[in-house]
Parts: C-alpha cells; sequence; structure tokens
C-alpha cells in the first residue's frame, strides 16, 4: 500500500477525516460550540457566490428549496471531492466522490444530492 501524503495539495489537501468527523464539526461549529457568538457570525458574513450560494470565512452559504441554509465546505484532491452541510436545526449530509475533477465536476450533481438529503420530508 502506498501511504499519501495530503499536504502535497498545499490547504486543499491538508486534512484527512471522516464523514462523521466532519458533521461533528460542522455541527459544533454552527451550534455555537466551537466561536464565540461573534466569531461565528463573522464566519457567515457572506459575499453572493452565484444566487444560491454564499461564501463566508471558511464557510459556503447553501440555499436550500425548502427554506434556509445549509453550512459547510468542500475539499478536493485529484480524484476525489466531498461537500459536507449542516443546517441550524441539525440537519446533515456529506457527499464522497471519487469523479476526476479534471473531465467531469461532479459539483451540480453533489449539490443535488445534499439538497435532497437535506429537504427529505420538508415542504
Amino acid at each position: 500500500m502506498r501511504e499519501f501524503e495530503p499536504s502535497i495539495f498545499s490547504t486543499a489537501g491538508a486534512m484527512s477525516s471522516t464523514m462523521e468527523d466532519l458533521t461533528t464539526f460542522y455541527s459544533a461549529l454552527l451550534g455555537g460550540n466551537v466561536l464565540s457568538p461573534a466569531g461565528l457570525a463573522e464566519m457567515k458574513s457572506t459575499i453572493t457566490v452565484d444566487p444560491a450560494v454564499g461564501y463566508g470565512l471558511g464557510l459556503i452559504k447553501q440555499s436550500l428549496p425548502c427554506g434556509g441554509a445549509a453550512w459547510g465546505h468542500n475539499g478536493m484532491v485529484p480524484g476525489y471531492h466531498t461537500q459536507t452541510a449542516v443546517t441550524e436545526d441539525g440537519r446533515h449530509a456529506t457527499v464522497v466522490t471519487n469523479a476526476r475533477l479534471d473531465t467531469n465536476n461532479p459539483r451540480e450533481q453533489m449539490v443535488q444530492l445534499l439538497t435532497s438529503a437535506l429537504c427529505e420530508n420538508r415542504s
């Protein structure tokens, strides 16, 4: 087995984690258990990237068609793409794919999967 050193991709690959760890972290962050209220508000101050997406200080805000928003971030290294999203009321989802980003960017499909999971059973 070959070892993989993710830091070769700078900050894009500097963290190795599990989906459960990512969900736990974002749930704690949005639940006010990591930063002060002022610090979290600063992270959530976003600029608009497109009509449904805002980018803050290390957080991506995705508007949900069922109301509200999900917060999280994505990660990419060659061959892999992940995205985790958590809502303020505790719903969460993580998507991982091994799509080749140079030929097929899976972002739209990943957002659709996250949205479907986070809006399930909601009007």
